[in-house]
């Protein structure tokens, strides 16, 4: 099922979103952890429960991927800066950013079930809606520039 990608809208409340998650029965927050790809979000009754009126598109696939993964923190360090201080390797983080979608958000999953990190969902959840190169840049930016 193809989604058009809502640009000219305002942005949802990611921190909404993620209470709403976290308000989701267990066996709905399990639906979309098990979810394999991106894809595979839209097909889930889960899926739009937690959207509740926020329209479905893509970008909200996305960001519903990895929400389960990802816990929130107000004053979190960027996703690129956990990723590093949790030894995550060099070469996993070319591949993922040097990857197409869908297998870059599989990658990023993968990473992000590794490292466990708390984000601040304001932040991480715009770095999902917006996802490009621009964003991955940007995390791998943070992964080699130290922290001021």
């Amino acid at each position: 099922m193809q989604l058009k990608e809502k640009t000219t809208d305002k942005l949802p409340d990611f921190l909404h979103l993620k209470q709403q998650y976290d308000n989701l029965p267990k066996g709905a927050q399990a639906d979309l952890r098990r979810a394999r790809t991106p894809d595979n979000i839209a097909d889930l009754p889960a899926y739009y429960r937690w959207l509740g009126s926020t329209p479905p598109s893509t970008n909200m696939q996305r960001i519903a991927y990895l929400m389960p993964f990802v816990a929130q923190n107000p004053d979190a360090q960027s996703l690129g800066r956990q990723l590093a201080a949790s030894k995550i390797s060099e070469m996993r983080m070319f591949q993922t950013l040097r990857s197409e979608a869908p297998r870059d958000l599989e990658h990023l999953r993968r990473l992000i079930i590794q490292a466990k990190p708390k984000l601040d969902w304001r932040e991480f959840g715009k770095t999902l809606y917006y996802w490009g190169p621009t964003s991955k840049r940007r995390i791998l930016h943070n992964f080699f520039t130290p922290e001021k």
